[in-house]
């Protein structure tokens, strides 16, 4: 970095010192590796290694320390009404034990709501009963429609992977060439960079195929 110069270095002079201070990044350390100081080349290597670390793992930790804490809450929520709901149990049973001689009582004419409950429990699960009918036909259908369209997008995403390592292949090919351009210059020999073919005339043929029978 004989004749390069920062031309912004008195405009930037309070953001690059705040850059420093908080990341431990500094012209210095740039120029060190554009002049391939080895140990600052390990040193900004071991930062963006540990960034794409940090960058991949950090919502896994943060979703499961997320759905832990929230687990937790709800564990004790759960415990609480459990508590809550075995006290109104207690509370009504002693209140049952006392109650004893009016459930005498209440049993006469049980027999007379039981007959006439059946009546209407005749009519109510006939009700019941036809419209659970019409919603299990309902799913069935909704169910059978949906697996049709997974179906579908299964065999096109099946397909189309060809194409799609093609694109990812052609990227890489372009991107070794332009390096291999600018490492050799005039040496350069571009039969040496293997070049990935995925979509052969049969594979296109079959994506083309599948293409027709989902659509």
């Amino acid at each position: 970095m004989k004749y390069t110069r920062n031309h912004v270095k008195n405009q930037a002079s309070k953001i690059a010192k705040r850059t420093n201070q908080t990341f431990r990044i500094n012209e210095r350390l740039i120029r060190r590796c554009l002049a391939a100081d080895e140990k600052a080349l390990k040193q900004v290597a071991d930062m963006g290694i540990e960034g794409r670390k940090i960058l991949a793992a950090m919502p896994m930790i943060r979703d499961n320390l997320s759905s832990f804490i929230q687990g937790e809450a709800e564990y004790n929520k759960s415990i609480a009404d459990i508590y809550k709901e075995g006290g109104k149990a207690a509370t009504t049973i002693d209140k049952d034990r006392t109650s004893a001689g009016l459930e005498n009582l209440k049993y006469t004419h049980s027999q007379y709501e039981i007959a006439e409950g059946l009546k209407q429990g005749v009519r109510l699960e006939n009700q019941r009963f036809s419209e659970s009918m019409d919603m299990i036909k309902l799913k069935a259908f909704i169910d059978y429609h949906m697996s049709q369209v997974d179906h579908k997008a299964a065999l096109e995403g099946q397909s189309a992977r060809p194409g799609l390592a093609q694109m990812g292949a052609d990227i890489q090919y372009e991107e070794a060439k332009t390096e291999h351009l600018l490492t050799y210059g005039s040496n350069s020999d571009l039969s040496l960079i293997p070049q990935k073919q995925f979509t052969t005339n049969p594979v296109v043929k079959l994506f083309r195929f599948v293409r027709g029978i989902v659509s």
